[in-house]
């Protein structure tokens, strides 16, 4: 931007747009809501980031007090996630990770998710696009996944599946503190590889 030479427009979509606000550090963002015709929708998103603290959720953070702007849509401030959207990280395969990886990050939002008593669907169903590669959409009738010969893998794709499958009763399947043990025991059998 001509006017404001350390920010950066870093996304856009139907709602508004994100900025890269670089003098600070660390960096964070600015998400302009300026398209959003119902500004009790913003007020929610806003009070929802404020309460959502856990180390496992990117971060709400306050308008700094030396920041001005001259538009006039609703701002909110988040810390900056360098690698991106998680959907871009997921079918990037310039990005590299592995299985132990991924168990890493279920642990965390499992963490998360047994923190504020959420359940575990959704959690499944990013899990299974980290390891596919791919976009679930509404297409797709159940999760199923590539083959794989090892049984480790076939593991935590069981937790998924036990998360999120379509065909598993909504009451039989994991809690967020089944999925958080059993990721956990899943964790120790890859590191003592």
């Amino acid at each position: 931007m001509k006017d404001h030479p350390s920010i950066e427009l870093i996304g856009s979509g139907g709602f508004g747009s994100v900025f890269l606000l670089k003098q600070y550090n660390p960096p964070m963002v600015m998400k302009e809501n300026d398209h959003c015709p119902n500004s009790f929708d913003q007020q929610q998103e806003l009070k929802i980031l404020k309460d959502l603290m856990h180390e496992n959720i990117v971060k709400y953070l306050d308008q700094p007090i030396d920041f001005e702007w001259k538009k006039n849509g609703n701002l909110i401030f988040m810390e900056y996630c360098e690698k991106g959207a998680l959907k871009h990280v997921i079918t990037n395969v310039q990005i590299n990770y592995s299985i132990a990886t991924i168990i890493a990050w279920g642990r965390d939002i499992f963490k998360a998710l047994n923190f504020y008593k959420s359940d575990v669907y959704g959690a499944g169903l990013v899990l299974w696009e980290v390891i596919e590669r791919k976009h679930f959409s509404t297409e797709v009738k159940t999760i199923c996944f590539s083959p794989s010969d090892c049984l480790k893998v076939e593991k935590l794709q069981n937790l998924i599946i036990w998360c999120s499958c379509s065909k598993i009763d909504v009451e039989k399947r994991a809690t967020a503190v089944q999925a958080l043990e059993k990721i956990a025991y899943l964790e120790k059998c890859w590191t003592v590889l």
